[in-house]
């Protein structure tokens, strides 16, 4: 059942991309953007396709979001974690086979030579995680010199300005970058999605999606078969489990082999992080 369930989804989202692809017409930009999210979310959902590694140059963040994955371990000392430096980053990057690089963390963009490594990705496509709540945002951005894709999340909830993200949603525009804006829609938050906000939306002409707030947390512990097809870099260079392991620290955890999927015995199961729940493939063992 969860097979057809899986090949109806994606032959319904083949149909909503044709359309799409009509209506973005020659925007290669645009369309190549499109096929990219596309791979990515198979990949999600099929566990294999390419490797797409999230790379986590820090998990250090300028926001402090209640409802955060990361927040339920977070600290100012990104978790204990000596970050690499740009060199190290950069041919690591360069020898991965992925033909795209994802970096997410903690708030990638205020890694100390973010920049650095960015300018000198070869032959890849750049995916960018960002709350973009930056202050002189553009002192970064006129020194990019690859077309990078953004995906923006708002989060209100964690002191996020709007009037700066949407600022600086026009910095990427000017600067020829393709972005993406969606707000987690937290329940308790809703309140802060008004009129004003609107109002400021429209004065930018951006157009805000909303995700919801995937996974569960704090359910009692079990212990499972884990499978997960995601490749995450933490900033100490090691591949991780999942975030779980990654927040932790969990050395028992770091994968030394090249598989896109990634599979644990773990007693640990209720202490997920929400980003990753949705993602995972369970056998329950007790």
């Amino acid at each position: 059942m969860y097979e057809k369930l899986k090949d109806f989804y994606l032959n319904f989202e083949n149909k909503i991309d044709k359309i799409l692809i009509k209506t973005i017409g020659k925007d290669k930009e645009k369309y190549n953007f499109l096929r990219l999210l596309r791979e990515i979310r198979k990949g999600i959902l099929y566990g294999k396709i390419e490797e797409i590694p999230h790379i986590m140059l820090s998990l250090t963040c300028n926001l402090r979001c209640p409802y955060c994955a990361n927040g339920k371990y977070y600290d100012k000392s990104n978790m204990g974690y000596k970050e690499k430096s740009r060199d190290y980053w950069i041919q690591r990057i360069n020898k991965m086979k992925s033909k795209a690089i994802v970096f997410t963390g903690g708030e990638p963009t205020i890694f100390k030579d973010f920049l650095g490594v960015i300018n000198n990705i070869k032959q890849k496509s750049i995916i960018i995680y960002s709350n973009l709540s930056i202050k002189n945002f553009e002192e970064k951005i006129k020194h990019l010199r690859k077309k990078c894709s953004w995906l923006l999340t708002y989060h209100p909830g964690g002191r996020a300005d709007l009037s700066l993200v949407l600022k600086n949603i026009a910095l990427l525009r000017k600067y020829k970058q393709t972005f993406r804006l969606t707000a987690v829609s937290a329940d308790e938050f809703e309140d802060m999605y008004d009129s004003k906000s609107s109002n400021l939306l429209e004065e930018f002409n951006v157009k805000l999606f909303f995700k919801g707030f995937l996974g569960e947390q704090n359910l009692s512990q079990r212990k499972v078969e884990c499978r997960i097809p995601s490749i995450l870099y933490a900033p100490d260079g090691n591949r991780y489990h999942c975030m779980y392991s990654v927040l932790k620290k969990k050395s028992e955890y770091i994968i030394n082999h090249g598989n896109v999927e990634s599979i644990m015995i773990c007693d640990k199961y209720g202490e997920c992080s929400p980003c990753n729940t949705a993602k995972f493939k369970l056998k329950f063992l007790d």
